[in-house]
């Protein structure tokens, strides 16, 4: 974004596809509800891996599954993302399609996280995210490291 947009906290239009969309700031709001996001995805993905464990216990211990068998894979469910987790997720092409989606949302309410990841080809990644407010290698092809810029 260019100096005024971001010391305004306006919009900016950006291109896609030939259309032109105009890009909401990264706010404090749009990374905590992408945390949420990711947050929630990890938790379904622990209890996944939970499931898994107690399944395969069930093999293991055909007459009834130990309790520390259940403790241990209990354990798994209370592990959270750190930052650098979440950050990482953003550093994917699924986060800065997530986080696309909230910034265009702002000012276009109808489009569909799914419209809003089609519209940037993978070679674009590092480029939008730096168009995004979001710092990174732009030149080398792969996604950068986001860190938010001030």
């Amino acid at each position: 974004m260019d100096s005024l947009s971001q010391a305004t906290g306006t919009a900016q239009d950006i291109v896609l596809k030939g259309k032109t969309y105009k890009v909401g700031e990264l706010t404090i709001g749009a990374l905590a509800k992408f945390e949420n996001h990711v947050r929630a995805q990890k938790k379904e993905e622990r209890k996944s891996i939970f499931a898994d464990i107690i399944e395969s216990a069930k093999e293991t211990y055909p007459d009834g599954v130990p309790i520390e068998v259940f403790k241990e894979a209990s354990a798994t469910l209370s592990v959270k993302p750190s930052s650098d987790d979440i950050m990482a997720e953003a550093n994917g092409s699924e986060g800065a399609s997530y986080l696309l989606w909230l910034m265009l949302s702002v000012y276009q309410p109808s489009i569909t996280l799914e419209e809003a990841g089609n519209l940037v080809s993978v070679d674009k990644i590092g480029e939008i995210l730096a168009v995004m407010g979001l710092e990174g290698d732009t030149d080398s092809g792969n996604p950068p490291t986001p860190t938010a810029s001030s």
